[in-house]
């Protein structure tokens, strides 16, 4: 009974998460990120103040933030110290970077799925040898590519 109950937790969830980025990317707050990303000089122009915008989009990233933390304890029934390891907001931030290099927008998804893979088939003693040898690859890979373009 309870697996049915967390597919449904986990439907409403995506379901909530799918609407609210439907109406985050028609309001006014998206294009605010996107012009502070741009060039956060040219929004007091406009009249739209950078650190209301800094502070609502951290508002709503940590709000998405505490519900995947609710979910883990959720769905594992445990939450230890070990989740707040290093080696676990490195992933985010490494599969971004490897991820970059492949889309900027699906790129995050693959660099998680590389880095996954990486984990699941080298040996535990050597997977950080890999990883590392992997990675620079990558950055010479990104460096010719920034050559080539200029």
């Amino acid at each position: 009974m309870r697996g049915n109950f967390n597919i449904l937790f986990l439907f409403c969830y995506f379901s909530f998460a799918l609407l609210f980025r439907i109406k985050y990317i028609n309001s006014s707050l998206f294009w605010n990120a996107v012009g502070l990303r741009e060039n956060e000089l040219r929004l007091p122009a406009l009249g739209i103040e950078p650190d209301r915008v800094i502070l609502r989009v951290n508002i709503i990233s940590a709000m998405f933030g505490s519900v995947s933390g609710v979910l883990i304890e959720y769905l594992t029934g445990h939450v230890t110290p070990d989740l707040t390891f290093w080696s676990y907001s490195s992933f985010l931030v490494i599969g971004g970077v490897i991820g970059f290099y492949f889309s900027s927008i699906y790129g995050i998804i693959l660099g998680a799925i590389a880095l996954r893979l990486i984990n699941i088939i080298t040996y535990y003693y050597i997977y950080e040898l890999t990883f590392g040898i992997l990675l620079m690859l990558l950055l010479i890979f990104m460096l010719i590519k920034e050559k080539r373009q200029k």
